[in-house]
């Protein structure tokens, strides 16, 4: 039985490609269209090349410690049907630098969790440990949003940190699969805006 060595160096078979040689070759097969086309614009003002050779790679040391301008929101979904239990996990999620909470109401028919949001209590007790100037509410909650918002509304009045994040209402999906009558769509979208406005809901 042949014995193979221990470092295989396929590599050394082929003879080196310069660069210019490969960029000739791209440019042909981009048939016109400029190489500049194959960069991808990352997220956080990175650019990736559409190729790199070992001459790209330089030494470097990679940073620790907190990055400065960071921007990104950490988000946690909020999704256990037991109130107590829900607020344990937001308090828990709170320590560990969460910038975003998603609440998922237990009325959605995507989930078989959540929390009962159309009650001003809930919240009361879930919103709590927040500091909702720093930390932003999301409402997962689906058809019952009018509801949801009118709890959410009650339980933050008298609070003197105001509210900013999102919600997944959408009464034209809710007309689409048959949830509410195409001519209540209008109704539907000034009461949503009238309970945004009553909350100072935040961008």
């Amino acid at each position: 039985m042949a014995v193979l060595p221990e470092n295989l160096q396929f590599t050394d078979d082929f003879p080196p490609i310069p660069t210019a040689a490969w960029e000739t070759r791209i440019v042909k097969d981009l048939r016109g269209k400029p190489l500049e086309n194959l960069v991808w614009d990352a997220a956080d003002e990175l650019a990736l090349q559409p190729y790199y050779r070992s001459d790209d790679v330089k030494p470097h040391s990679i940073p620790h410690g907190p990055r400065q301008n960071n921007a990104w929101t950490i988000r946690q979904d909020i999704t256990h049907p037991d109130v107590s239990q829900a607020r344990a996990a937001i308090e828990a999620a709170l320590t560990q630098n969460i910038t975003s909470l998603g609440f998922v109401d237990h009325g959605v028919e995507s989930t078989s969790s959540g929390l009962p949001l159309t009650q001003a209590s809930t919240w009361t007790k879930v919103l709590d440990p927040i500091d909702l100037g720093n930390t932003s509410i999301h409402l997962l909650c689906g058809y019952p949003e009018p509801a949801v918002f009118e709890a959410f509304s009650q339980a933050v009045a008298a609070r003197a940190d105001a509210p900013a994040g999102s919600s997944d209402a959408s009464p034209v999906r809710d007309v689409l699969f048959g949830k509410l009558e195409k001519d209540a769509l209008a109704q539907r979208w000034d009461l949503l805006v009238n309970r945004i406005q009553k909350n100072a809901w935040g961008p």
